[in-house]
């Protein structure tokens, strides 16, 4: 009897694997991507080699045709390039092993921010505090970014370092400074990984 019941649980497992791959279709890609770039999709399920299916893109072309719907076979995978002009965009088959919809969520290059001209160049002597360095929000990367932000300095615009604690929207110097510095903010779209910097501040010391 617990021999049957283990047949019969194999059985009804198998059904439902075949179930899976035979009657589903999936797609595989990014759902978040920016406009002009070229992403690849990936298709999966039980294909036919003589029923044709259909394949549209709402919102972007397929790169190999230049077209936003193409009937084919077979699937396994298409390059995507999506337009500028839109928010979002889908991705859907339509085929004799099912249909799928994957939706496409649009952004834009990461922005690392614009300085505040009024404090982008400032001129002081060795007594002056300067202003405090103001920096815009920083925008895109991902369609949900993660920012943080990180200021930096350097004594010739070449090398870079980390300036302790300076991870805050704008920056505020505490003390005067005793040569000229450069400054600019890092910034970090976790979601994405984009990093990008923000213009450079040069703070001008003259020494009388």
């Amino acid at each position: 009897m617990k021999k049957v019941k283990y047949l019969i649980l194999i059985f009804i497992l198998g059904f439902g694997l075949n179930l899976q791959l035979n009657g589903q279709v999936y797609i595989a890609g990014p759902t978040c991507v920016i406009p002009g770039t070229t992403y690849l999709y990936n298709f999966q399920g039980k294909w036919d080699s003589s029923p044709i299916g259909q394949l549209c893109i709402s919102g972007g072309l397929i790169t190999d045709s230049g077209k936003s719907c193409v009937y084919k076979t077979d699937f396994s995978f298409t390059k995507i390039n999506w337009n500028n002009n839109i928010t979002t965009g889908t991705v859907q088959i339509s085929s004799p092993a099912g249909k799928a919809s994957l939706n496409v969520n649009i952004t834009t290059p990461l922005n690392p921010g614009t300085l505040d001209s009024n404090v982008k160049f400032q001129s002081l002597d060795t007594l002056n505090i300067p202003s405090i360095i103001l920096c815009s929000y920083a925008k895109g990367g991902s369609c949900s970014p993660a920012f943080s932000y990180q200021w930096q300095q350097s004594d010739n615009n070449v090398k870079w370092i980390d300036l302790s604690g300076a991870t805050g929207q704008h920056l505020k110097l505490n003390s005067p400074l005793k040569q000229t510095m450069y400054y600019r903010r890092k910034v970090l779209d976790s979601r994405s990984g984009s990093v990008g910097y923000s213009e450079m501040a040069m703070i001008e010391i003259i020494i009388h």
